[in-house]
């Protein structure tokens, strides 16, 4: 069974509709570009049409499903958030974006998140964002809040970037010697004039 279905994707600022096919190899599903049907903007109506009958001609396609047809209440995005959330937990930013601004009243973490799932999916504006926090799982979000995020991280830019420059570093570091976990280190004096360092065992 083939499993066609067309995706609109931006390049350089334009859109564009591939062709992508679905086939499963080694009990996984997979996909495949098939081919760039055009610019969205410079296909009319009739031309699409009959793009649509030669993909059924040339695919010997019998069963087509009309998506306007189909029903949904809510569509959601879980797989976005589950690889923002892990990006997260590995370079600890929950605990640092707990810190960066005390006056903060709301949920900054989550605010971040949101704005990073949006920019890894399709760049909207602020206001593209707010219209469709149910797709990305958001519930009770005010605009405000997300206008008030990217303010902060444009001010904190290169401290935050510091940040995740040295977690990056520490951890292929640490898994280039093969350590697992870091081990405490702490300073014991030895006369006046020296110290040294000393790892626990």
């Amino acid at each position: 069974m083939i499993v066609l279905f067309l995706r609109k994707v931006t390049i350089g600022g334009k859109q564009y509709i591939r062709l992508v096919e679905n086939y499963r190899e080694d009990g996984k599903v997979k996909q495949r570009f098939l081919a760039t049907l055009g610019r969205v903007d410079q296909i009319s109506k009739q031309q699409a049409l009959n793009m649509i009958e030669k993909l059924r001609a040339w695919y010997d396609v019998d069963d087509v499903v009309n998506m306007s047809n189909v029903e949904s209440n809510v569509i959601k995005n879980y797989g976005a958030k589950l690889v923002v959330d892990k990006l997260f937990e590995e370079y600890e930013l929950d605990e640092y974006l707990s810190k960066v601004d005390k006056k903060v009243r709301y949920d900054l973490e989550s605010m971040i998140k949101l704005m990073v799932m949006n920019r890894l999916l399709e760049p909207k504006s602020k206001l593209g964002i707010y219209n469709e926090l149910d797709y990305y799982g958001f519930k009770e979000v005010e605009l405000h809040q997300i206008c008030r995020s990217l303010d902060i991280l444009a001010q904190k830019k290169e401290e935050i970037e510091k940040y995740v420059y040295i977690k990056r570093l520490k951890r292929k570091m640490l898994k280039a010697f093969g350590i697992e976990e870091p081990k405490k280190v702490r300073i014991i004096e030895v006369n006046e004039e020296e110290s040294v360092e000393k790892c626990d065992e």
